[in-house]
């Protein structure tokens, strides 16, 4: 995965201490991003996924009034449930069901 040879004589141990992956794709239904990260965290101890899904957008795309702010937290909802089924579908969602 990362080339054995940054290790080679540098004193640095092949063995990360932290992972942090995020991914960033444009959206049009809501207007701006949608982001995925994938970190590595604890809980209670134990070695844990970090998985965050959100949508981002500027102020100026959606903050016009009340209505236009729940339309926009209707739609990032939208997408980020579509998003979280579509990645878990097949074995990792029965185990859930």
């Amino acid at each position: 995965m990362i080339n054995e040879s940054l290790f080679e004589n540098t004193g640095v141990k092949n063995c990360p201490l932290d992972v942090d992956l995020r991914f960033s794709f444009p959206s049009t239904n809501p207007k701006g991003a949608i982001l995925l990260r994938f970190a590595r965290g604890k809980i209670k101890d134990s070695d844990s996924l970090i998985w965050e899904t959100m949508v981002k957008s500027k102020k100026s795309d959606f903050l016009n009034n009340k209505e236009n702010i729940e339309e926009w937290v209707e739609k990032a909802h939208s997408l980020t449930h579509d998003w979280f089924f579509k990645m878990i579908e097949g074995e990792l969602l029965r185990r859930f069901e």
